[in-house]
């Protein structure tokens, strides 16, 4: 009985190992009983510190866990349930619960199996599925990932080699426990007929010994077999009994008088099938014995007198006399409760695993199966139990020799086969064998994980990455060439600005001379023929300059360089003054010329007053070519206000030619008109109107148009504009010059000698001093020897252009006097760089006087008590030139690679020095204050440099290390500034000099 109950517990502790996911025996109160090495190691907590403790306490969530737990006992078993177990290290594996109760022979709930599957792989399928969605979008970040994921995929299905060589040792053991040997009921019967002979033998001893003598001697011999009887019978542990021909029974051991509960009088005589739960089969099987002469492990059910149920298994033979007749049966009925509830727990066991499991015996024979096998083989289990282990792959033999292996090594570890199941089921199956408690090998366990998913994610992987490959390798290429058509196409814009920049400049410069001095020739005494032929000219050239400036206009809306400024201004005033140029047109054609103007428009608003004034201009202008009688309405009304915006309707109606129905829908394309006549009879380029859709739908507004044949054309846009409460002066109109009645100094940058001229005669027509400059280098020496009113600043010059001119007036001079740009080139590009480098305005060739001369007044009004300052700090620091390198000569005898180096190291180093020097003077920094200074003293010799700043800095120095009279320190430094910043440009341009000569 011990050894059986030994080979039990090797049987379930095999069937607890086998499993490859943690799996755990509970009692009722929870209590860890017994675990395999899975669980172990997915709490990192030893087996023996584990038995005896609180399931529950290896749980993220305790409670919910409990009631899990709960649940197994009220409903029987539960199956995947979430749940997340804690590792002593912190580290949380994700699980789905599963478990079923198991009984005692009684069939009370003695406690629970549970087994948590490892469901880790599942939540990576699902990431992978979402990776692979994205996966042609990602770059090779996402492919990496890819790598990895397939890594830890496949990594997830090694095993622990412990758990296999411990799996599944003893599931056979159950079938051979019953096995007994029945020796003793045969001796048992062999004595009873010994007792007969012996009888016999007495009565012939009687016949020839004495009578008395003889029964004396067989009564001593009678009594002794009969102890001798008796005592082999109540040796056996197990229920003995014998039972007469009519199921009486004649005698019985203790043990089974232990097992029914009553008393061996009672059970004497009375019917051996009463004490069995299933009496009628407790008579079959005594039945079987007189037909077979014997029977062996039949199971049979003892039931106590209290209720309890005993299994055992009936084992039983005739006995005779010494005729030969059958006396009755000799009973052994071996209690098999335990080894039955350990059968009925490591089938718990099997039946937890979510898994196949085979139970096979040496030969190759299924023995038994779990219901994992049931559902993925579709076969009934009493179908697959005695039929071959390798009838339910793919490929046989390669199962065959899978499960010989299992024999042959005592194990296998992920071996690869397919299920056959209708469709195809991918599986590694992991095996060991169990053997009794003598170690004979009694058959295999295969455990078959199904990693058919995980087949599929990884093929998805592999499709992917392909996929992704060639998604990146397409993406690259389509990338590669959005971006050459994107350079093509920024290339182009650039060469497009880039030929509008340079025509412009190149036909407005000759244009400006041919305009201007037109204009200037038109005030002298003439003929009226000349003054006929020279107005001829001026017109034709405003046309030029007006074809111009619309293909420029139109080329910088195309580009997206067209900027709009939001800038307060009267509207009302401003449209007036825009109105009064048709006039003397208006005048010639004898037409009207009305303006409507809603009252109810606030008076100041935010908006870019000059594109405005380019549409209506565009507009008026039109109307005014087109319409010889009758008039010209300009309407203004308010459409819509609330608190911080108002959306204005603009109109202009004439009554004019009209346009043709068919062609209103092209009149705002490019080098559109109303009809081939029109342009013949009227002139014009087409890109008017073409503008003015371009700037009106630019502002987020929509121009329409109504027009008839013969009766005129109305044209209508609407735009929003925001309010503001900011004042502005009244907009002072363009001025005819007021000439000799202003005194200004004006300093011209120009390095055309025809645009000088024509400069000089505008200035001296206006009665303002001047003095010109042929480049910026020029223009920094006149201003530091002469104070000026405004300057005039043309923008391309050689040796110093306007725009480095302007940037060392306003960064090293810190002057702030007004100056006016002069460009050719009014592209969006140079205007945005005139304003950043401190230009005030800008004036576009062909010059206008009148607009010359309005913006002159207009800054140097402005500007004359910032220019009376600037006179004052001219005076101050008017340094002339500052450096002379004859001792940088001397010193390096003339070498041009040394002077050079010289040069290039001042350069380096003095702006971070400067730099340093007014940060610690802002800082108070004394000692960094006089450590810069120190370092800039040498380098006043050695460029020349007046000793007057060396003695300037050593008295800085003097006073930061003393903090002596601080408040002359600053004074003292913006001069070693001012210095120092024109010595860099002055050696800049010897530096280049000297570059150039040794070329």
């Amino acid at each position: 009985m011990k050894r059986t109950n030994t080979h039990e517990s090797l049987y379930a502790s095999s069937l607890i190992e086998a499993s490859l996911d943690p799996l755990i025996t509970l009692s009722r109160d929870g209590k860890i009983m017994d675990m395999n090495q899975a669980k172990v190691d997915i709490t990192g907590v030893a087996r023996e510190k584990l038995i005896g403790t609180n399931f529950f306490d290896y749980f993220t969530e305790p409670k919910l866990a409990r009631k899990v737990y709960q649940d197994v006992f009220k409903h029987g078993t539960i199956s995947n349930v979430p749940l997340t177990f804690c590792h002593a290290n912190g580290k949380l594996t994700d699980v789905l619960f599963n478990g079923s109760v198991y009984k005692d022979e009684k069939g009370y709930v003695v406690g629970a199996v549970v087994v948590a599957r490892d469901i880790a792989e599942q939540k990576w399928a699902a990431e992978l599925r979402k990776v692979n969605k994205e996966l042609v979008f990602q770059n090779k970040e996402k492919e990496k990932r890819a790598a990895e994921l397939i890594i830890a995929n496949k990594e997830l299905l090694f095993q622990n080699q412990e758990k296999e060589n411990r799996a599944a040792e003893l599931v056979m053991a159950n079938k051979e426990l019953g096995f007994q040997n029945n020796e003793k009921a045969k001796r048992a019967a062999e004595l009873l007929i010994a007792d007969k002979e012996l009888l016999f033998q007495n009565k012939e001893k009687i016949k020839q010994e004495s009578k008395n003598k003889q029964l004396e001697a067989s009564s001593n011999s009678l009594k002794l077999a009969s102890q001798y009887l008796l005592s082999l019978i109540e040796a056996s542990r197990d229920p003995l009994i014998t039972i007469n021909t009519e199921g009486k029974i004649m005698d019985m051991n203790e043990a089974l008088v232990n097992i029914t509960g009553f008393k061996r009088k009672d059970l004497i005589g009375s019917d051996f099938f009463d004490y069995f739960t299933d009496p009628q089969m407790a008579r079959e099987v005594y039945q079987e014995v007189f037909a077979k002469d014997s029977v062996a492990d039949s199971p049979l059910t003892l039931l106590h007198r209290d209720g309890k149920h005993t299994d055992v298994l009936f084992n039983g033979s005739v006995y005779n006399d010494e005729k030969g007749n059958v006396l009755g049966i000799v009973i052994v009925a071996r209690d098999v409760t335990s080894q039955n509830l350990l059968s009925k727990y490591a089938l718990s066991l099997i039946e937890a695993s979510r898994d196949p499991m085979f139970i096979v015996s040496p030969t190759g024979k299924i023995t038994d199966v779990n219901e994992a096998t049931v559902r993925v083989t579709g076969v009934l289990r009493s179908t697959i139990i005695g039929t071959h282990f390798f009838d339910y792959f793919t490929n046989s033999e390669k199962a065959r020799e899978g499960y010989m292996q299992v024999f042959d090594k005592g194990y296998i570890v992920d071996y690869p086969l397919v299920i056959t199941d209708g469709s195809l089921i991918d599986v590694l199956c992991n095996g060991s064998v169990y053997k009794n408690d003598r170690g004979d090998v009694l058959g295999a366990m295969i455990v078959a994980r199904d990693i058919t998913e995980q087949k599929r994610i990884e093929k998805e992987l592999i499709e992917a990455k392909v996929y992704a490959e060639l998604a990146s390798f397409i993406a690259e290429e389509a990338q590669g060439k959005a971006e050459r058509a994107t350079q093509n196409a920024e290339n182009a814009m650039k060469a497009k600005q880039q030929f509008l920049s340079n025509m412009s400049h190149e036909i407005r410069t000759p244009m400006n001379a041919i305009i201007g001095f037109t204009k200037v020739v038109l005030k002298t005494d003439l003929t009226s023929k000349q003054k006929e032929y020279l107005t001829a000219i001026k017109m034709s050239g405003d046309a030029l300059i007006v074809l111009i400036n619309d293909i420029l206009d139109l080329a910088k809306v195309d580009a997206g360089k067209m900027i709009f400024e939001q800038i307060p201004f009267r509207l009302s005033a401003s449209l007036s003054a825009m109105l009064q140029l048709f006039e003397t047109k208006i005048q010639e054609k004898n037409l009207n010329l009305i303006k409507n103007y809603d009252s109810k428009i606030p008076e100041v608003l935010l908006g870019d007053p000059v594109r405005l004034h380019q549409i209506i201009l565009n507009l008026v202008s039109n109307a005014v070519k087109f319409t010889n009688k009758g008039e010209i309405v300009v309407g203004v009304k308010l459409v819509k206000e609330d608190a911080k915006k108002v959306s204005i309707q603009f109109s202009v109606s004439d009554t004019g030619v009209g346009i043709d129905e068919g062609r209103i829908g092209t009149i705002f394309e490019n080098f559109q008109q109303a009809s081939s006549e029109t342009s013949r009879l009227y002139g014009g380029t087409g890109l008017g109107l073409a503008i003015v859709k371009q700037l009106v739908e630019s502002q987020g507004g929509i121009i329409s148009v109504e027009s008839t044949i013969d009766k005129g054309s109305d044209f209508s846009f609407v735009l929003d504009f925001q309010k503001t409460t900011e004042k502005v002066d009244y907009e002072t109109e363009i001025e005819e010059p007021d000439f000799g009645s202003h005194s200004i100094n004006v300093l011209v940058v120009e390095d055309m000698a025809l645009n000088q001229l024509l400069m000089k005669t505008l200035l001296d027509d206006f009665g303002y001093d001047r003095d010109i400059a042929s480049n910026g280098k020029i223009a920094i020496e006149k201003l530091q020897a002469k104070s000026y009113d405004i300057i005039l600043m043309d923008l391309q010059m050689p040796e110093m252009n306007g725009f480095e001119a302007t940037h060392y007036i306003r960064n090293v001079l810190h002057s702030k006097i007004p100056i006016i740009a002069l460009t050719a080139d009014v592209t969006t590009m140079d205007l945005e760089k005139c304003m950043a480098v401190g230009m005030n305005d800008y004036i576009p060739k062909p010059v206008d006087e009148r607009l010359l001369h309005s913006k002159i007044i207009g800054l140097v009004k402005k500007m004359k008590p910032v220019i009376e300052s600037n006179k004052h700090v001219s005076q101050k620091y008017n340094l002339g030139k500052c450096t002379d390198l004859n001792y940088l000569i001397q010193r390096t005898k003339s070498n041009p690679v040394l002077m050079m180096e010289m040069i290039s190291l001042y350069l380096e180093q003095t702006p971070p020095l400067i730099s340093t020097m007014k940060m610690s003077l802002k800082n108070k920094d004394w000692n960094s204050l006089y450590a810069a200074v120190h370092k800039i003293i040498p380098s006043f010799a050695i460029m020349g440099i007046s000793s007057d700043f060396e003695n300037m800095a050593k008295k800085v120095q003097e006073f930061a290390s003393t903090q002596q009279q601080a408040d002359g320190i600053p004074a003292l430094v913006l001069q070693l500034e001012t210095v120092c910043n024109q010595a860099c440009i002055e050696l800049e341009i010897e530096y280049n000099a000297i570059k150039d000569t040794n070329k």
